[in-house]
């Protein structure tokens, strides 16, 4: 049931518009990340469910290039860490268009456990395994290395 303080992207022309001027409801989630800082006030725009109307939170209003620039370092952060959780090559390495696990290049830490120490098998799997070590804590530092950068240009 949609209530007159609700914004409604209407079937047939797709142009968003206040119905009025709402007042949020605390009840449900909303906020901003503006300046670095999560705002919990001056939350005009609330987001419906298209099915039944339901008010699901409130956003603050931005402009088209804050939601440009937000998405933009959004994509750069997830080209960062989907190859870390879901490939073992590098960027240059073709992947299987194949479900994996996250993090595969770690699966074979099962396998060391039956080795014996001093073996060749061994000591390959340990550099295998340390170096895709190296490549998901790298990724995880250039990772928090554009979160960080996104939350202050906010």
């Amino acid at each position: 049931m949609r209530t007159p303080d609700q914004w409604v992207v209407r079937e047939f022309n797709n142009e968003p518009g206040p119905v009025s001027d709402p007042v949020a409801d605390l009840s449900v989630p909303g906020g901003a990340l503006i300046n670095g800082v999560w705002q919990r006030h001056d939350l005009r725009l609330p987001v419906t469910d298209p099915e039944d109307g339901r008010v699901l939170g409130y956003v603050a209003e931005s402009t088209p290039a804050d939601v440009a620039a937000r998405n933009e370092g959004l994509k750069r952060l997830t080209r960062i860490v989907n190859p870390a959780l879901f490939t073992t090559d590098g960027p240059y390495e073709i992947d299987p268009a194949l479900q994996s696990p996250v993090l595969p290049g770690l699966a074979a830490a099962k396998q060391l456990a039956g080795l014996q120490p001093r073996t060749n098998e061994y000591g390959f799997l340990l550099t295998k395994l340390v170096r895709q070590r190296n490549r998901i804590h790298d990724a995880l530092l250039q990772s928090c290395d554009v979160a960080e950068g996104l939350a202050k240009s906010s």
